[in-house]
């Protein structure tokens, strides 16, 4: 499958993400090299969206749903769900309460209970 094609749908790639989210709701990390794509591959494979995930290319997400995964991200930071910074102390970082780590807000604490 092409890399600008996606095998995930608008609502899996959502239903991803909030998994993602309620896993992960005091310190979410979007950068490379801090697990966000075994993460997405992992739940996607639990959700039963695809049917294996490894990193040799064989049944992985594409590039444009980790993509998609990453704009439903900012999607929830501009609606107030997630903001910049984390809400735990991580260990060993001293940049924490900045980009790229997010947490949820009030807001979004409220909204995940229905998740």
């Amino acid at each position: 499958m092409p890399e600008n094609e996606r095998k995930l749908t608008n609502e899996q790639v959502k239903d991803v993400v909030n998994k993602f989210i309620v896993k992960l709701k005091d310190y979410i990390i979007v950068k490379k090299g801090e697990h966000f794509y075994g993460w997405i591959h992992r739940i996607a494979k639990e959700s039963g969206f695809i049917e294996d995930y490894n990193f040799q290319r064989l049944n992985t997400l594409t590039r444009a749903d980790i993509l998609k995964c990453v704009e439903q991200i900012w999607n929830y930071v501009m609606e107030g769900i997630l903001a910049p910074g984390a809400s735990k102390e991580i260990p060993g970082s001293i940049n924490d309460i900045f980009l790229p780590y997010l947490h949820l807000t009030e807001k979004g604490k409220k909204l995940i209970e229905g998740w």
